[in-house]
């Protein structure tokens, strides 16, 4: 009876493993087919795709898809591309992808607060998603941190980098 027990635990791991590799298919098959029409400049289609594949909320789909996803919603939000421009949309798609750790979303999230577009304007946030997307070393963003810089007062940058800090060391879960 163990015996078979086992057999049967066995069984709903492989059925659960094989699910798990279908969902992962079916998420990157829409990111990729988003990121096709988006270049192709289809931003019906590209909203369409990067919609589904941030549909997922099961943890152990892949993060970085779906974050890759809502951050090019968050781009056609911006921009207007296939969807009227709504700033606060775009913020709202960027902190999620940000909060998947997307560097492209922490930046533009970071550009937004500065401007107080979609969201209050706050130097202080603003330098503290651009200096967590800074950690890839991407000149354009470090340039954007320390141009903020500029504008802020001393205990203002600490502050900043203080919360960076626990931002990422709490893995995204204390950025506010």
């Amino acid at each position: 009876m163990r015996e078979k027990s086992n057999r049967l635990n066995l069984l709903r791991s492989i059925v659960f493993a094989i699910c798990l590799m279908q969902g992962n298919t079916v998420l990157a098959d829409a990111y990729n087919d988003g990121v096709a029409a988006y270049k192709r400049k289809d931003y019906a289609t590209a909203f369409s795709k990067f919609k589904s594949a941030t549909t997922f909320s099961d943890p152990l789909f892949n993060l970085k898809t779906r974050g890759s996803s809502q951050t090019y919603l968050g781009l056609m939000y911006e921009n207007g591309q296939g969807v009227k421009r709504n700033y606060e949309t775009a913020a709202k798609y960027f902190y999620a992808a940000a909060m998947d750790g997307i560097p492209v979303a922490q930046t533009r999230l970071g550009l937004l607060f500065f401007e107080g577009k979609g969201v209050h304007k706050d130097y202080t946030l603003a330098y503290m998603w651009l200096n967590i997307a800074a950690r890839n070393a991407d000149k354009a963003t470090i340039r954007y941190r320390d141009f903020i810089e500029k504008h802020m007062t001393p205990q203002q940058i600490s502050e900043s980098q203080r919360m960076s800090r626990e931002c990422v060391k709490s893995e995204f879960q204390k950025c506010d």
